[in-house]
C-alpha cells in the first residue's frame, strides 16, 4: 500500500507505482506497462526454478489483447518444448482496452491457441468464483506435479471503462447491463445463501463495512515520508473521540504498528496544511483515497455584506474527489454544507 501511495516506504521505494510493483521476498514480480511483457519474465522465472530443482510455479496473469503479441507465441512454445513450470492465466473479457476480440483475432478460441503448442487448456466461466478456484488448484496441482505449462482461459468481462479516457464506444449498455446479472459478488452470495453460509445479519454487517464513511488523516514519519492511515467511522463518533483515535493513530503510525485496515480501506483524507502557512490546498487524489478535503490558513481578507465592506477572517477549504465516487454536483454540496458548519464551529 505504501508503494501505491509512491512513498519511499513500498516495496519499490515509491518508484514502482501502481504498474511496477515488486517484491522479490514474496515472489511476486510485478505488474508490467507493455501488453504481454510479464510473459517471458513468467517463463525465465519458471526456466529458473526447473534449473534448481525447485517445487514451484509461476503464475502468469494476463489479458485476452496479449494473446496477439508475437512474446505470447513465443513463450508458449519454449515453455512446451522445455515442460516448465508455469500456469498461464488468460482474463478474457472480450475487449482488451477497447476492440473486440472477434475483430483483432482470425480464432476466438484462445485455448485452441494453448493447444496448438501441445499445452493442456481448458476455459473457465470467470463469472463464478468456486470454477476459478476449482481450475486454478486442478491446474496448479497438475504443473506442480511436473506436467508442464498449463493454460486456463477466465471467460470474464468488465464493467466499467479501461481507464477515465474511455468512452466505452465498442460496445453498448444493454450488454454491460446483461453481463452485470452474472455478477460474481451477488451470485456468490447467492450460492452462499443457499448453503446457509451466509445469514442476513452476516451481510448487513458486510454493507454497513463496505459503505463506512472513513477519515484518513496525513502523518509525517520520523524517518522521512508520509502516510495516510484511516480513522473508522468518524459521523459515529464524538469530536473528543474522534482526538482520542487521532492520538492513538500517530502513536502506532510512528511504532509501525497498523493494521491492515487502516491503510486499504477507502477514505476521505483530510489536510490541514494551513498550519504550516499554505493558504490553499489542491489535492491529489491516489487509492484508496476517494478524496482529499483541504484546509488552509486563516487570513483576513475584504468581505461584503448587508452593504458594507470590512475586513474578515477567511479560510478557503478545497474538494477534490474520485469522478467514480462523486461528481460536481456533490462534490458542490459537500462544500455548501461544510461552510455552514464551519460559521459556527462551536456546534461541531
Amino acid at each position: 500500500m505504501a508503494e501505491l501511495y509512491g512513498k519511499q516506504e513500498g516495496c519499490s521505494r515509491g518508484r514502482g507505482g501502481s504498474m511496477h510493483l515488486f517484491d522479490a521476498a514474496t515472489r511476486f514480480y510485478g505488474g508490467n506497462a507493455i501488453v504481454g511483457g510479464g510473459l517471458p519474465l513468467a517463463v525465465g522465472l519458471a526456466l529458473a526454478d526447473k534449473m534448481q530443482g525447485r517445487q514451484r510455479v509461476t503464475a502468469c496473469c494476463f489479458g485476452e489483447g496479449a494473446v496477439a503479441e508475437g512474446e505470447f507465441h513465443e513463450c508458449m512454445n519454449l515453455a512446451a518444448l522445455w515442460k516448465l513450470p508455469v500456469l498461464f492465466c488468460c482474463e478474457n473479457n472480450l475487449y482488451a482496452m477497447g476492440t473486440a476480440l472477434k475483430r483483432s483475432e482470425s480464432e476466438t478460441d484462445l485455448c485452441l491457441k494453448a493447444t496448438s503448442y501441445e499445452v493442456p487448456a481448458w476455459p473457465v466461466d470467470g463469472m463464478d468464483v468456486v470454477a476459478v478456484e476449482e481450475a486454478a488448484q486442478r491446474a496448479a496441482a497438475a504443473v506442480r506435479a511436473g506436467g508442464g505449462p498449463y493454460f486456463l482461459e477466465f471467460r470474464t468481462y468488465r464493467f466499467r471503462a479501461h481507464s477515465m479516457f474511455d468512452p466505452q464506444l465498442y460496445r453498448d449498455k444493454q450488454e454491460v447491463e446483461a453481463w452485470k446479472e452474472r455478477d460474481p459478488l451477488n451470485t456468490f452470495q447467492v450460492r452462499l445463501r443457499e448453503q446457509r453460509l451466509l445469514e442476513d445479519a452476516d451481510l448487513a454487517r458486510l454493507e454497513e463495512e463496505v459503505a463506512a464513511a472513513h477519515v484518513g488523516v496525513a502523518i509525517s514519519l520520523r524517518q522521512g515520508g508520509l502516510i495516510a492511515p484511516a480513522i473508522h467511522d468518524p459521523d459515529k463518533k464524538s469530536l473528543d473521540e474522534i482526538m482520542v483515535n487521532l492520538r492513538d493513530l500517530v502513536k502506532r503510525v510512528r511504532a509501525g504498528v497498523l493494521r491492515s485496515s487502516e491503510i486499504a480501506d477507502a477514505t476521505i483524507t483530510v489536510t490541514s496544511l494551513g498550519e504550516q502557512g499554505v493558504e490553499t490546498v489542491f489535492g491529489v487524489i491516489y487509492p484508496p483515497q476517494v478524496a482529499l478535503v483541504g484546509f488552509g490558513k486563516v487570513v483576513e481578507r475584504p468581505w461584503a455584506a448587508n452593504g458594507m465592506v470590512g475586513a474578515k477572517p477567511v479560510m478557503m477549504a478545497t474538494l477534490a474527489a474520485d469522478h467514480r465516487a462523486s461528481d460536481g454536483h456533490r462534490g458542490g454540496l459537500f462544500l455548501a454544507a461544510l461552510d455552514r458548519l464551519l460559521q459556527e464551529p462551536e456546534k461541531l
